[in-house]
């Protein structure tokens, strides 16, 4: 609790500095509209200053968030889109930071998926991932009782480098994939794809799906 409290204090921070720069700019007369974006825990940074922002009268247009973790509650985030209108989450395939902290519909697949790795990892060899991955379900079973929910419309990039819409079974085929991946690879080898899955340069999924001609080049 201690991190988050400290996370929070550091997004309000950044997001009142954000402010008065703002003020100092529109004074001047401009009607620009504001453009937000973050990955990973700029995702939720990105959200909270969306939020912020809009609420003080700025010209949010549009927020996009990659592989961002959960920002709130179901309470937090019903009050969120009454406030910002038009968000957008990217989420890749095989990137676990978007299912963190789980909703209370994920958390049981994914402690299922880490107990897999974990008797996989039962020997020495892989005694370092061992206890991170004891961590990680102590965690997801503490943030079972958080009900945290995600905010904006998905925008999923699949295996392909595809962006697809939500769909009620597509959270359960992701999971599915982290189990394939452990299974056809290892659970080493796993572990890499899935931090690899994480980038957002042209090395991950996110820029392939999302500026496929960037990454051509």
């Amino acid at each position: 609790m201690a991190c988050l409290a400290r996370y929070m204090k550091e997004s309000m921070l950044d997001t009142i500095q954000l402010k008065l720069r703002l003020n100092s700019v529109y004074r001047t007369g401009t009607k620009k509209p504001l453009f937000i974006t973050g990955h990973s825990k700029g995702g939720p940074m990105a959200s909270y200053a969306a939020y912020e922002l809009t609420k003080a009268g700025f010209p949010v247009q549009t927020v996009d968030t990659f592989a961002s973790p959960h920002p709130g509650d179901k309470e937090f985030a019903n009050g969120y889109h009454h406030v910002v209108k038009k968000q957008f989450r990217y989420e890749n395939d095989l990137d676990i930071v978007p299912f963190l902290p789980p909703t209370p519909l994920e958390a049981d697949p994914i402690l299922a998926i880490i107990d897999v790795a974990l008797y996989f990892t039962n020997n020495r060899a892989c005694s370092e991932i061992h206890e991170k991955l004891k961590e990680l379900k102590s965690g997801v079973e503490e943030a079972k009782q958080w009900d945290y929910s995600p905010v904006g419309i998905l925008k999923f990039i699949t295996a392909h480098d595809q962006i697809v819409p939500d769909s009620p079974d597509l959270w359960l085929h992701r999971l599915d994939d982290f189990s394939k991946d452990f299974w056809d690879n290892g659970i080493e080898k796993g572990f890499e794809k899935i931090a690899h899955a994480h980038s957002c340069g042209c090395d991950g999924g996110y820029q392939k799906g999302v500026a496929p001609g960037v990454c051509s080049c």
